[in-house]
Protein backbone atom coordinates (compact mmCIF):
# COMPACT_ATOMS: atom_id res chain seq x y z
CA UNK A 1 0.00 0.00 0.00
CA UNK A 2 1.54 3.28 -1.11
CA UNK A 3 0.79 6.63 0.53
CA UNK A 4 1.18 9.93 -1.25
CA UNK A 5 3.41 10.51 -4.24
CA UNK A 6 6.83 9.05 -4.94
CA UNK A 7 9.85 11.23 -5.60
CA UNK A 8 11.42 11.36 -9.07
CA UNK A 9 14.99 11.54 -7.75
CA UNK A 10 17.04 11.61 -4.57
CA UNK A 11 17.71 15.29 -5.16
CA UNK A 12 13.93 15.86 -5.00
CA UNK A 13 13.82 14.06 -1.62
CA UNK A 14 16.64 16.28 -0.32
CA UNK A 15 14.94 19.49 -1.45
CA UNK A 16 11.62 18.39 0.04
CA UNK A 17 13.22 17.49 3.38
CA UNK A 18 14.99 20.86 3.57
CA UNK A 19 11.60 22.62 3.71
CA UNK A 20 9.29 20.06 5.35
CA UNK A 21 9.27 18.54 8.84
CA UNK A 22 8.19 15.02 7.84
CA UNK A 23 7.88 12.50 4.99
CA UNK A 24 6.47 9.02 4.50
CA UNK A 25 9.00 6.18 4.81
CA UNK A 26 8.16 2.57 3.94
CA UNK A 27 10.45 0.24 5.87
CA UNK A 28 10.94 -3.21 4.28
CA UNK A 29 9.05 -5.13 6.97
CA UNK A 30 6.18 -2.62 7.36
CA UNK A 31 2.80 -3.11 5.70
CA UNK A 32 2.49 0.53 4.67
CA UNK A 33 4.54 3.75 4.84
CA UNK A 34 4.80 5.59 8.17
CA UNK A 35 5.22 9.25 8.93
CA UNK A 36 8.79 10.01 10.00
CA UNK A 37 10.26 13.29 11.22
CA UNK A 38 13.07 14.85 9.21
CA UNK A 39 15.85 15.75 11.65
CA UNK A 40 18.70 16.83 9.38
CA UNK A 41 19.70 17.01 5.72
CA UNK A 42 23.46 16.56 5.42
CA UNK A 43 25.67 18.19 2.80
CA UNK A 44 26.77 14.74 1.62
CA UNK A 45 23.17 13.98 0.52
CA UNK A 46 22.13 11.79 3.43
CA UNK A 47 19.06 12.52 5.55
CA UNK A 48 18.58 11.83 9.26
CA UNK A 49 15.03 10.76 10.16
CA UNK A 50 13.25 9.85 13.37
CA UNK A 51 10.52 7.25 13.75
CA UNK A 52 9.15 7.16 17.31
CA UNK A 53 12.57 7.82 18.82
CA UNK A 54 14.45 5.51 16.46
CA UNK A 55 16.82 7.73 14.53
CA UNK A 56 18.60 6.53 11.44
CA UNK A 57 20.18 7.91 8.29
CA UNK A 58 18.89 7.27 4.78
CA UNK A 59 20.57 7.84 1.43
CA UNK A 60 19.85 7.52 -2.29
CA UNK A 61 19.46 3.76 -1.90
CA UNK A 62 16.24 4.46 0.00
CA UNK A 63 14.58 6.48 -2.78
CA UNK A 64 11.88 3.88 -3.45
CA UNK A 65 10.92 3.91 0.25
CA UNK A 66 10.22 7.66 0.44
CA UNK A 67 7.04 9.49 -0.54
CA UNK A 68 5.24 12.71 0.29
CA UNK A 69 1.60 13.52 1.09
CA UNK A 70 -0.94 14.04 -1.64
Amino acid sequence: MKKGFTFASWLAVQHYCETHAWIYYHAPMDYSPCVVAVRKVYKNGKIRIDYHGNRFTIDAGHLDRCSYPD
